[in-house]
């Protein structure tokens, strides 16, 4: 499921009980409510207690521009599930060696995609994934 903000609007903390209650009152639409400050706490936490472990976020989660970068910005790696999720990373200007192309059937259309972006690092789940991975993409890791 995409997350895709069409009108982006920054509410301070207190007032976000009455802008909620009054502005989406009798509406029938969705609402999406993120604290891009408790991303960048959290990932600090991360790195203070875990600095040798560094995250994968599954871009399909959550695909928010602003989430993305704010992520993207932080030095997070991605784990991309699609040719779409690899093409709007590598958007945000992250190197191809922060993604993992991780999907249990790639497309062999997909997997060409990833060699010539540089996004070497893939999963796989059988035997076969791996030999069409190794025929498409010899130099994959």
């Amino acid at each position: 499921m995409r997350h895709n903000v069409t009108n982006i609007l920054i509410v301070s903390k207190p007032y976000i009980s009455d802008f909620v209650l009054y502005s989406f009152q009798g509406r029938d639409s969705s609402l999406v409510l993120a604290d891009l400050g408790d991303i960048i706490k959290r990932y600090n936490r991360w790195e203070q207690n875990l600095p040798r472990v560094k995250p994968y976020y599954a871009v399909k989660c959550n695909t928010e521009y602003l989430v993305m970068k704010v992520l993207a910005d932080l030095g997070v790696n991605f784990d991309c599930a699609s040719q779409a999720e690899i093409m709007g990373i590598l958007n945000l200007g992250v190197h191809p060696s922060r993604i993992v192309f991780a999907n249990t059937i790639k497309p062999i259309s997909s997997i060409r995609y990833a060699a010539k972006n540089g996004v070497e690092l893939m999963t796989f789940d059988n035997e076969e994934e791996l030999h069409k991975i190794q025929t498409v993409y010899p130099s994959a890791k």
